[in-house]
Parts: structure tokens; C-alpha cells; sequence
């Protein structure tokens, strides 16, 4: 995904004179990516949340959990990225390469919401699990830590340390032996070095991400880029 957004904003700056792209609108791979095949027509996506495998199902899925749903009843980072979407296939198509630029790292940025929800889920059904359980959520919540911590770690090394020591598994140890909050602390510093809102998190009555911020609506102090970052993570967008 992030490959491909990369190659839409590149494609911008070395379009031919004619505008034409070869094969598929490069911004269109980027919607696929996101969205996949399965979502249907309906606004905000299939009402069946189990038809999306890629990060919109995903951010459907943990939109219902964490109280993230618009007033349409579908995620609001879903609604983000589609207004997003539209935004870069007039940008690119305009050649306002610049614009798109802007565009793209928003979408990056989002893209990660349904992935720190994610942990913080696994993190919630996992507390004080036994790490030689056997159980499936212990694996997925690993799965997920595994796919933001080398992220985090450029932003929040201290919150990255948290994750990982409560989300890894170790033979014969405890996962999440701080307790959810402590996870949902460190994805809600993480995200605000990130330049994500935690209010755009979400929250649960087991866990607040938002909690150490005050329930301030007001954006993430530091938006920073995250070209070099995500693209260490090839699998950002798995879901589980």
C-alpha cells in the first residue's frame, strides 16, 4: 500500500506530456489497496463487516468497538480516507503534485488507526493471558504490535518499549502484565507524535487512549511525515 502510494506521488512528478498512464489510474491501485473488492456500492461499505479483508473492513470492524462511527454508521477514518481518495485522484490528475504530496501523508497517517485499535483490542482480551495459552488472540495481538512498534519506535521510543513488552510473547510469561491502560497510554503518546489525534482512537470502557490527554478534541500537536517510516512495513496494511 504504501509502496503504491509512493509510486502514484512519483508518477505525478514524471507523467508523460499527454497525461495517459499505463495500464490503470495509478491513484485507482491506491482506492484498491485500501478498500478491496468486496465492499460492494453501499456508502461506507458492505453492511456484512466480515466482507472487508483490507484496512476500510478493518476500520469498520474497530469502528463499532472503540465508538469511531460517523453518523452514517460506518468508521469515520473510512470516511477520512474516502474524502482523501477523491482529493488525490483530482490532484494527480491536475498534476498538483505538491497538494498530493500533503494527501498522501494523511492517508499514511490514517492508515494506522485501525492497526492501534487493533492492538489495543488484543491488548484488552489479553490481559493477564497466559502466553503459552494457545490461544489465537494471543497471536494476533503480537501480529498487530508487530506491524506499528518499528513505526512507533521513530516517534515514541518509550511507548514503543511499552508495546513490546506487554504485546510479545514470552515463553512462560504474562502478555499485557501493565494492564490495557498502560497499552492504550502508550498507542494514545504514540499517535500524538505521529501527528494522529488519540481522540481519533477511540475508546472502551477498559481502555481510554485518549485518557492522559483530557479528552481534548484538539488535533495531535506534532504531524510529522511518515514516508520512511511506513515504508519499512511492508504488511501495514494486514488484517486480521
Amino acid at each position: 500500500l504504501i509502496a503504491q502510494i509512493n509510486d502514484a506521488v512519483n508518477n505525478c512528478k514524471g507523467v508523460d506530456e499527454d497525461g495517459e498512464y499505463d495500464l490503470t489510474h495509478p491513484w485507482d491501485e491506491v482506492a484498491a489497496l485500501i478498500i478491496g473488492s468486496l465492499e460492494g456500492m453501499e456508502e461506507g461499505g458492505s453492511s456484512d463487516i466480515q466482507d472487508g479483508q483490507m484496512i476500510w473492513g478493518l476500520g469498520t470492524r474497530r469502528g463499532f468497538q472503540f465508538q469511531t462511527l460517523n453518523a452514517e454508521g460506518y468508521a469515520k477514518v473510512n470516511s477520512e480516507l474516502e474524502d482523501l481518495l477523491f482529493a488525490g485522484r483530482g490532484e494527480l490528475d491536475a498534476l498538483r503534485c505538491d497538494m498530493l504530496e500533503t494527501t498522501a501523508e494523511k492517508i499514511k497517517r490514517l492508515t494506522l488507526i485501525p492497526l492501534m485499535q487493533s492492538v489495543l483490542k488484543y491488548a484488552i482480551q489479553n490481559e493477564q493471558q497466559s502466553a503459552n495459552s494457545g490461544s489465537s488472540d494471543v497471536a494476533l495481538g503480537e501480529v498487530f504490535a508487530m506491524a506499528i512498534i518499528p513505526i512507533v519506535q521513530i516517534y515514541d521510543p518509550a511507548s514503543a518499549s511499552i508495546l513490546e513488552a506487554n504485546m510479545f510473547v514470552q515463553p512462560g510469561g504474562t502478555l499485557v502484565g501493565d494492564g490495557a491502560q498502560a497499552v492504550a497510554n502508550a498507542l494514545g503518546s504514540a499517535a500524538n507524535s505521529i501527528g494522529i489525534s488519540p481522540r481519533q482512537l477511540g475508546s472502551t470502557p477498559q481502555a481510554d487512549p485518549n485518557l492522559l490527554y483530557g479528552g481534548s478534541s484538539s488535533p495531535a500537536v506534532r504531524p510529522l511525515l511518515l514516508s520512511s517510516a511506513v515504508s519499512l512495513m511492508s504488511f501495514v496494511f494486514i488484517v486480521l
